[in-house]
């Protein structure tokens, strides 16, 4: 038996053990709640890693997360994503500019080509599964770029007149109408901020729903596929500051993809 046989195999018995316990209980299944892997490429490069805040929302949340590492296959990514019910992209590096069809600017920063690979095949796998998506920082980034739009490169140099975006927290407006405003109640927070990148031009069938002060784009959301992107970390605020509003972000994530 070939170790992508074995690994989905065992995947899949343990996914039918978690329900069938559960339907036994009378209970409704949890919702998996895939994550993606930060794929380092230092000296830990063997390891699998995840920053423990997004599985520490999700699961307050009432959902399962489930990591998913860059080693699969594509026959394995396929089997994976057939049994989870949404997608998280997780924050991390900048992503290449070759991926949204630009040249690198002099304040790029560091890249991960083997997070950029391992994520474009995820994503493919995903959208043929029509999958929602959850895309955070990096990830939201992520969803823009895939999706056929740009990013700025860096904040500080492409708008010198911007905030720090860059540890500093700041107000976030958000659009009456969009989905994050009706999930939260609420048309203006104040977000954590760890970036230097940001969306550029949107991706067809995205449309801004939030911006920071200076206009720099924070919240997109697509019109035609189950999908929103959130430039700010939701998950450290719910983890580390006890943020009881933005935990609806994990807890309706099904109502911010519809």
């Amino acid at each position: 038996m070939t170790r992508g046989l074995m690994s989905t195999f065992a995947f899949a018995a343990a996914f039918a053990l978690v329900t069938a316990s559960a339907l036994a209980d009378g209970l409704r299944p949890l919702p998996l709640v895939g994550v993606t892997e930060q794929c380092p490429t230092n000296e830990n490069w063997r390891n699998v890693r995840v920053r423990a805040c997004f599985c520490a929302a999700l699961a307050q949340a009432g959902c399962v997360p489930v990591v998913v590492p860059r080693h699969l296959t594509d026959a394995e990514m396929e089997a994976l994503v057939s049994r989870l019910d949404a997608l998280v992209l997780s924050g991390g590096e900048d992503i290449d500019p070759v991926r949204y069809g630009a040249v690198a600017h002099p304040k790029l920063g560091t890249v991960n080509r083997v997070r950029d690979e391992f994520e474009w095949r995820l994503l493919a796998a995903a959208v043929r599964r029509r999958l929602p998506l959850l895309g955070i920082c990096r990830g939201c980034q992520l969803l823009n770029a895939y999706f056929g739009g740009t990013l700025v490169q860096d904040i500080a140099s492409e708008c010198p007149s911007s905030l720090m975006h860059r540890g500093s927290p700041h107000p976030l407006a958000l659009d009456p109408d969009s989905r994050l405003a009706r999930v939260l109640g609420t048309t203006n927070l104040t977000v954590n901020s760890h970036h230097h990148q940001s969306v550029k031009a949107v991706a067809p069938g995205f449309s801004v729903k939030g911006r920071a002060p200076d206009g720099v784009v924070e919240v997109i959301e697509s019109r035609s596929y189950p999908a929103i992107g959130l430039q700010f970390h939701p998950e450290k605020m719910v983890h580390e500051d006890g943020n009881k509003l933005l935990l609806k972000v994990f807890s309706q994530l099904g109502d911010l993809v519809e």
